[in-house]
């Protein structure tokens, strides 16, 4: 399977420390965690369990998570935590999850132009990403898994790269951020130095090859 639809995510990308090791995603621990401010709860929920939240910097902004306290699995405490929010968690890897809306019914109403660029830009970002890694060998997608995140600058050029959880290859992995860093993009939709999150996914065996239509 080639590159996953990209999550947007409007404003900074936030994560509230670096990402450490953390249990399987099945170990349950105690938690805590009083109702509160998204922000704070989302920062008590990574120093507990060390694994990273990451969110557009607006997303949050206004609202309040549910309280938490019990024995729990991190990602059954992260969707008790935002129980209420209107926000779900995917997890990126083993060590980040990214926040997004959550899904709602089409409404049958006309998109707006602001809504068809940003679309028309995601598809042209996640095109160009694909053509860069089957450039080379070592990155062309169809044997590992990846979440990247990539920070598009003003002159629609990706002046960041950075990898939630390795490939496990560190050569990949060097090969991958080369592949990306500097690659032209296009104009970005919204603000600059907006952070998107491509997944790059293991591709079934019966699928044609991700790379056979890129130039």
């Amino acid at each position: 399977m080639a590159l996953a639809l990209p999550l947007a995510l409007t404003g900074a990308l936030v994560a509230p420390s670096a990402a450490r090791a953390v249990a399987p995603s099945d170990a349950r621990q105690g938690f805590d965690i009083p109702a509160q401010d998204l922000r704070a709860a989302l920062e008590a929920f990574d120093t507990a369990t060390g694994i990273s939240v990451l969110y557009g910097s607006d997303l949050a902004a206004g609202r309040r998570s549910s309280a938490l306290r019990g024995r729990y699995a991190p990602d059954a405490a992260l969707r008790l935590l935002l129980e209420g929010t209107g926000l779900i968690a995917q997890a990126v890897g083993d060590k980040a999850f990214v926040l997004r809306p959550t899904p709602s019914a089409p409404s049958g109403g006309a998109v707006s132009a602001q809504a068809r660029h940003r679309r028309a830009f995601e598809a042209q970002l996640q095109q160009r990403v694909l053509d860069a890694l089957c450039r080379q060998p070592a990155s062309a997608p169809g044997v590992y898994r990846a979440a990247l995140a990539l920070r598009v600058d003003r002159q629609g050029q990706i002046g960041s790269v950075r990898l939630l959880d390795s490939t496990g290859s560190a050569a990949r992995d060097a090969a991958i951020r080369a592949a990306l860093q500097g690659l032209p993009v296009g104009e970005p939709s919204g603000d600059p130095g907006k952070a998107y999150v491509v997944l790059v996914l293991p591709r079934e065996s019966r699928k044609p090859a991700d790379c056979a239509s890129a130039p």
